[in-house]
């Protein structure tokens, strides 16, 4: 019995951890300096082309959005 309460501790405070840890992760990349679209493009790609990446992968949005 004590193994079950044990268990059942430990995957209750897995939750926030795992919450925590993917929220600070996305702010982390959300910091980082440089445009993910223009990296996987390319430095000479058009600036249409870029822009319509940013559209599509939504990182012409807020974060809280």
């Amino acid at each position: 019995m004590k193994l079950l309460k044990h268990l059942g501790y430990r995957l209750l405070v897995l939750v926030p951890q795992l919450l925590a840890i993917s929220f600070v992760t996305f702010g982390i990349v959300r910091l980082l300096p440089g445009d993910p679209a223009r990296l996987q493009l390319g430095p000479l790609a058009p600036e249409a082309t870029v822009e319509k990446l940013r559209g599509e992968l939504l990182l012409n949005r807020p974060i809280w959005e």
